[in-house]
């Protein structure tokens, strides 16, 4: 029983000193930590979001480094797709005159 009353004697004491320590905090003092604290959130905020975007920076450029790389490779393929053409229009004249020539042959 008695150890019982000394633990709430001690909790009742802890209390006081604590609501004493807060009675005792000035509103300027708490201001300042309060922007202390701020200025520290603020700046490990800056530098999770500097990282962040440094990544996608990096990410970003990748994708529009492909998306060039796939560009110059489908101008490529239309050119040679263009020039492929062009040979076999010009190979359908003589093809269709050969034919014409074993017709009669």
């Amino acid at each position: 029983m008695t150890s019982k009353t000394k633990q709430t004697k001690e909790k009742d004491t802890k209390r006081d000193d604590s609501s004493a320590a807060a009675s005792q905090i000035s509103m300027p003092a708490l201001t300042s930590l309060l922007e202390e604290h701020r200025q520290s959130i603020s700046t490990a905020l800056s530098a999770d979001l500097r990282l962040a975007f440094a990544s996608l920076e990096a990410k970003l450029d990748t994708v529009q480094a492909t998306v060039t790389d796939f560009g110059e490779r489908i101008a490529s393929l239309e050119t040679n797709a263009n020039l492929t053409e062009r040979r076999i229009q010009a190979l359908e004249v003589p093809c269709s005159t050969l034919a014409e020539a074993c017709a009669k042959i």
